[in-house]
């Protein structure tokens, strides 16, 4: 491939990202480093579906800058960025949940306090998580990277393209992703996943955002 072919091909990913709020990348983690993340992620959860804790762990953390480089030079994260939240979800037959279409509006944060514009406090695993004033969330990328092929049939994220602007079309679309392939998405895109019908469903959901929030917020953990 030509640089100037590859420069198209970023240029596209860019707008598409921009305008539809969503785009699906490939190749974005190597198979040798996902095994690695399961081994991890297995004697985490152990018969849970999941876990919000798994960037407290080094090989996660430097998992998440070697995505972030990635997609930084195919211009879909802005630099500076670091990593505030890896999630790590196992949907199964045994472990099996619909989720309803949504926007992700809760940040993790050191601690609570009281500030006009922050609100909806709740602790998860020992951490606190606020909804932050809606230009914070516009900061945010999400980069759910797929552990498992993943379509229609076990799981793969519906969304609806512009909704991370406030249009909401209605239309759903199902983000069919291949093993170490990436959804990058704004958390304010409406998203929902259905049940799966067989196999397994695994889902590394890293979010990135600015250094520093407007104080007195501070990230629970920045990478």
């Amino acid at each position: 491939m030509s640089h100037i072919q590859l420069l198209h091909i970023m240029t596209e990913l860019c707008a598409k990202f921009d305008q539809q709020g969503f785009v699906i990348v490939n190749n974005v983690v190597a198979v040798t480093d996902l095994k690695a993340i399961l081994k991890l992620c297995e004697s985490e959860v152990s018969s849970k579906a999941g876990t919000r804790n798994l960037l407290q762990h080094s090989i996660v953390k430097e998992l998440s800058k070697r995505v972030a480089e990635k997609l930084e030079n195919y211009g879909l994260l802005p630099k500076p960025n670091v990593a505030v939240q890896c999630t790590y979800f196992h949907k199964s037959e045994s472990k099996n949940w619909l989720v309803a279409l949504h926007r992700d509006k809760s940040i993790p944060v050191r601690e609570k306090f009281e500030t006009l514009g922050w609100s909806g406090w709740s602790k998860k695993e020992g951490t606190y998580f606020v909804q932050p004033p809606e230009h914070v969330l516009q900061s945010l990328v999400a980069v759910r990277v797929h552990i498992d092929h993943t379509t229609s049939q076990n799981g793969a994220l519906q969304v609806v393209p512009y909704s991370h602007n406030g249009v909401n079309s209605h239309e759903r679309v199902t983000c069919e992703v291949r093993e170490g392939g990436a959804l990058i998405m704004r958390p304010l895109l409406l998203h929902a996943s259905s049940k799966l019908e067989f196999g397994v469903r695994r889902v590394l959901h890293i979010v990135y955002g600015p250094p520093e929030l407007p104080l007195p917020a501070e990230w629970a953990h920045a990478v």
